[in-house]
């Protein structure tokens, strides 16, 4: 395991970036998943494809920023939304509008439409997630052994509680499913309350109702624990110590502590400044009201994130 603490304001890491406006990038929407989009240059060869999922903000809005970017370093990008909430902007019938048994199994369906296309090469295929995009990155890795490489950014070790607007009861839903059967999964602690308490304009964190449902339940812990040493590929995490949305800095080092444990090499990014959107182009930080995190340590922390992926995937998918 490789661990890096990034000293935060200090660090200032140098990234060049292909201009978002490049006339050989080309998208198109993929047939038979909503609100898919795949990014590509022109190529004579097969291209090596990297699979991006977006957050609990849904739909394909973080992907849409990222993918063209990451297209344009010589990879097929495939966007897939796996949600799209009903108080989102973007509407995709067919996906689900609660974030609850979302089906990780649905990506075996993605390689097989890989595997059609003579253009991309189903031998070189790569997963980016970020935040809860990087928790189903971190179950697919550890269920898939086809993928050979994977940056989980902001991630969880764990499977966590699902919601949404159709589930009424607290601790019932998981948030992903395989094989049509719930993930077993650790349950928030006052997230309801929680949630309330912010629309009142109190000062309150996410973070705090992950921190007391996973201490109050260490059993469920150690069940919803993602087996990520199954997992023989290359692997990227990140996190923020400072991250207000959940522990990603912890979550990332216990992910790395795994597979320490099990004899395997981990790229481990912890930024003790740094907040939870550590998945932009570092002229994008966080800056809120009363956020304990360094918007300066934010910004910097997304460009050493963004590099630490383009160095993973040359290295796993070129």
């Amino acid at each position: 395991m490789s661990v890096f603490w990034c000293p935060g304001d200090r660090a200032r890491p140098v990234l060049r970036v292909s201009s978002p406006g490049d006339p050989d990038l080309r998208n198109e929407p993929v047939d038979g998943f909503p609100g898919a989009l795949l990014f590509r240059k022109p190529s004579r060869r097969p291209l090596p494809v990297v699979i991006v999922l977006g957050g609990s903000e849904g739909g394909s809005l973080f992907g849409r920023t990222f993918g063209p970017w990451l297209a344009s370093q010589g990879y097929a990008v495939l966007v897939l939304p796996y949600y799209a909430p009903d108080w989102g902007s973007e509407k995709l019938p067919g996906l689900p509008v609660d974030f609850a048994d979302i089906p990780v199994d649905r990506l075996t369906a993605v390689r097989q439409w890989i595997e059609a296309r003579p253009d991309l090469d189903r031998r070189r295929i790569g997963l980016y997630g970020v935040s809860k995009g990087g928790e189903m990155a971190i179950i697919a890795a550890s269920r898939f052994p086809w993928l050979k490489a994977v940056a989980a950014i902001v991630p969880s070790d764990v499977v966590w509680e699902g919601w949404g607007p159709n589930v009424k009861e607290d601790d019932t839903r998981s948030s992903f499913s395989w094989a049509g059967k719930p993930l077993p999964f650790v349950p928030y602690e006052a997230m309801r309350e929680t949630i309330a308490a912010l629309y009142r304009g109190e000062a309150r964190t996410l973070r705090a109702p992950h921190e007391r449902g996973r201490a109050a339940n260490p059993a469920r812990v150690a069940s919803a624990t993602i087996p990520i040493e199954r997992y023989r590929g290359a692997l990227l995490v990140a996190g923020g110590g400072k991250d207000e949305t959940w522990p990603s800095a912890i979550m990332a080092e216990n992910i790395g502590l795994t597979r320490k444990r099990n004899g395997l090499s981990t790229t481990v990014l912890k930024f003790p400044d740094a907040g939870h959107g550590l998945s932009g182009s570092g002229w994008e930080p966080e800056n809120y009201p009363r956020m304990a995190s360094s918007p300066m340590a934010t910004a910097h922390a997304q460009m050493a994130v963004r590099k630490a992926a383009l160095d993973l995937f040359a290295k796993a998918l070129r």
